[in-house]
């Protein structure tokens, strides 16, 4: 279920993971970290957002696509995958979605999320490289 979601952040801002909540994609710019010495190209960073449970249709579709299964038996297996993600949380305090990010409870019972940094989900920047920046060496002129 996890590939689905994951494939779904390339070409969408949203995916609700119905009972579960909702993976928003947002639009960073390029940025400088001057004190690494780096470029990262533009990017989405991911968020995610508990109030919006509700089933928008989006995943359950790709999977119905993707298996070629009929909408009730996709509906039924995200269902089955949400379920199992709230109860890995109440049981492990965490649960990790391979290459977008992690969901885990603090010390106060508040659910967080932490984004992985290991795939650009904009399309037209996914294959750019984080550039390491070179000093320039001047010529003294003598």
């Amino acid at each position: 279920m996890v590939t689905y979601i994951r494939q779904l952040l390339f070409n969408h801002n949203c995916v609700v993971v119905p009972g579960l909540g909702a993976f928003i994609a947002n639009y960073q710019p390029a940025r400088l970290l001057a004190h690494e010495s780096k470029i990262c190209p533009p990017s989405k960073s991911i968020a995610f957002n508990r109030s919006l449970r509700q089933n928008d249709g989006l995943l359950i579709m790709q999977v119905a696509r993707q298996e070629q299964i009929a909408y009730k038996a996709a509906e039924d297996q995200v269902m089955a995958f949400s379920r199992s993600c709230v109860e890995a949380l109440d049981k492990h305090r965490s649960f990790l979605f391979k290459d977008i990010g992690r969901l885990y409870y603090d010390q106060d019972s508040n659910l967080l999320f932490e984004p992985a940094d290991t795939v650009n989900f904009l399309i037209d920047a996914n294959s750019l490289p984080v550039l390491d920046l070179q000093p320039i060496e001047r010529l003294k002129q003598g």
